[in-house]
C-alpha cells in the first residue's frame, strides 16, 4: 500500500491531466480527484456551443472514459465538494465529513461567473446541469422575448 496521497480538487481538464500526468510519470502513490459536479469529468468550452445546440451529447465531451479512472487506480470522486482546508495538519474535509489527509495537494477548480449577471437577466450556462434549464428557455421564445446568455468557460 503506498505511503502517499495526492490530493486533486477539480475534475475539469486541469485536474484530470494533473492525475494522468502523475501516473504517466511513475507516480504510485494514492490520487484521489474530487469535483463538486455529479458528472464524470467532461470539457466545458462544447457546452456552450455543441451541446447547447443538441450536436454533441454529454458522453460526447467526457475528458476520459469511466474506466480510464479505474485502470489508473484514480479515487474519482464526484458530486462532493471540499469544505476546508488544513494546511497545518495537511487535511481537506468533504461536504459528507468525510475528512482526507494529504502528502501534496492541487488546487484546480477554475473559475465561476459572477453571480450579478443572473440579476440583469442573464443566463449564466457554465454546466452540463444548466443545460435543460436552458435549452427549455430557449424553446419557449415568444415575440419581444431576449434571452441573453453569458458562457463562461473556465
Amino acid at each position: 500500500m503506498p505511503d502517499h496521497r495526492t490530493i486533486i480538487i477539480g475534475t475539469g481538464i486541469a485536474g484530470v491531466s494533473a492525475a494522468a500526468a502523475l501516473r504517466s510519470s511513475g507516480y504510485d502513490g494514492v490520487v484521489v480527484l474530487i469535483g463538486d459536479e455529479p458528472e464524470l469529468p467532461y470539457r466545458r468550452p462544447p457546452v456552450s456551443k455543441e451541446v447547447i445546440r443538441g450536436d454533441k451529447f454529454a458522453d460526447d465531451i467526457r475528458i476520459k472514459k469511466a474506466q480510464w479512472y479505474d485502470d489508473q487506480d484514480i479515487d474519482l470522486r464526484t458530486g462532493v465538494a471540499v469544505t476546508t482546508i488544513d494546511t497545518a495538519i495537511r487535511s481537506i474535509r468533504l461536504d459528507n465529513d468525510e475528512p482526507l489527509l494529504w502528502d501534496q495537494l492541487l488546487i484546480a477548480t477554475g473559475g465561476r461567473a459572477r453571480s450579478p449577471w443572473r440579476a440583469t437577466g442573464v443566463r449564466t450556462l457554465r454546466s452540463l446541469a444548466d443545460v435543460p434549464r436552458l435549452r427549455a428557455e430557449l424553446a419557449g421564445g415568444g415575440h419581444g422575448n431576449t434571452l441573453m446568455i453569458r458562457a463562461t468557460v473556465s
